[in-house]
């Protein structure tokens, strides 16, 4: 789910700037008056070539949802442009929804289909392996949550693109502290091969970050935290 403008690998965020708050390592955000809501994503990428799936590890976050002020996201992008991409992961204090709840999504043609939901159960502190994939070149992405198929998207305009991790927040007294693991692609379909990522390099941090930085360990994993790291 995004609001910015790309222009190949380059990113510009869309926001607003937002008062000066505090956020802890873990996620819990320090008391604080939350009177904007800007949204921004913090995200690496495997840029080195178009690829027909993205799947990896990603970490639920252990702290009290309760305290969020907006959503948050942690997910998987294969992503042609602003028009057009798929997505899934986990998102919380969204739809309804209070705690992590696994989510897909994409965007056809300027149409986004905005979250649905899945109900599978996911426990704080743990990693699930989502996916998204055109395995058989259809242009009709499907969705996984570990070895859960949890839907399709509609006939998209493309079968590859970027891939993209993704940790996002539409408020400054909610967490960017993110973890992904074991980021793997495919190249080829019926079925995908899937490897490695080949490369993965900082994305997008908005220049308002509030300390969290793009932390690659190498170049099938990343943090999304303050120590260590860095901007692009």
């Amino acid at each position: 789910m995004h609001k910015r403008l790309r222009t190949g690998l380059l990113a510009v965020l869309l926001f607003v700037s937002p008062s000066a708050v505090v956020v802890a390592l873990n996620g819990t955000p320090a008391a604080a008056a939350c009177n904007d809501y800007p949204h921004h994503n913090i995200e690496g990428s495997n840029p080195s070539v178009e690829r027909r799936g993205n799947r990896g590890g990603l970490l639920i976050n252990d702290f009290n949802y309760g305290t969020l002020n907006a959503s948050i996201h942690r997910s998987l992008f294969v992503f042609s442009d602003i028009q057009n991409y798929v997505e899934v992961g986990w998102t919380a204090n969204n739809g309804g929804h209070s705690g992590p709840t696994v989510y897909r999504e994409y965007k056809n043609r300027g149409s986004d289909s905005g979250p649905l939901f899945d109900n599978k159960n996911l426990v704080k502190g743990d990693y699930y392996n989502f996916r998204v994939q055109d395995g058989d070149q259809n242009t009709v992405f499907t969705y996984f949550v570990d070895s859960d198929d949890i839907g399709q998207s509609a006939d998209m305009n493309f079968s590859r693109g970027t891939l993209l991790t993704n940790s996002e927040r539409r408020n400054p007294c909610d967490t960017w502290y993110a973890h992904f693991q074991n980021l793997k692609q495919c190249n080829n379909a019926n079925p995908c091969d899937w490897t490695g990522y080949s490369s993965l390099a900082c994305y997008v941090v908005p220049s308002d970050n509030d300390g969290y930085k793009f932390d690659k360990i190498d170049a099938q994993e990343h943090y999304v935290r303050k120590s260590g790291g860095v901007t692009c």
